[in-house]
């Protein structure tokens, strides 16, 4: 910002101009740390909504997964029975077929 009039020179003089120009650049700085903290919280607080969207989304998720693997251990266990069952029925089928036979 070293480039000043020349007229505002004259008023001022060096020493005034060196004063306004560091005037001029703190008030710049002071705007920059006021804006950046600003910006800051307002991604914190988005970041913070949209991190709690997700926990919910995982919490759903998890409730339907577990869901998911309930229903299929007992369709596992049902698919075990019936599979007992038929091999078991075969089984009395054999012997009565056979204690027929021998009669």
């Amino acid at each position: 910002m070293s480039n000043v009039g020349k007229a505002l020179r004259e008023k001022l003089g060096n020493g005034g101009v060196d004063s306004l120009i560091d005037l001029i650049n703190q008030s710049r700085s002071d705007q920059k740390a006021e804006i950046l903290e600003i910006v800051e919280e307002k991604f914190e607080r988005r970041l913070s909504e949209e991190m709690g969207k997700v926990r919910q989304e995982m919490a759903e998720m998890k409730i339907e997964l577990n869901g998911n693997i309930a229903g299929a251990k007992a369709e596992k266990r049902l698919s075990v029975f019936f599979s007992s069952s038929v091999i078991f029925i075969r089984w009395i089928k054999f012997i009565l077929a056979f204690g027929n036979a021998n009669l």
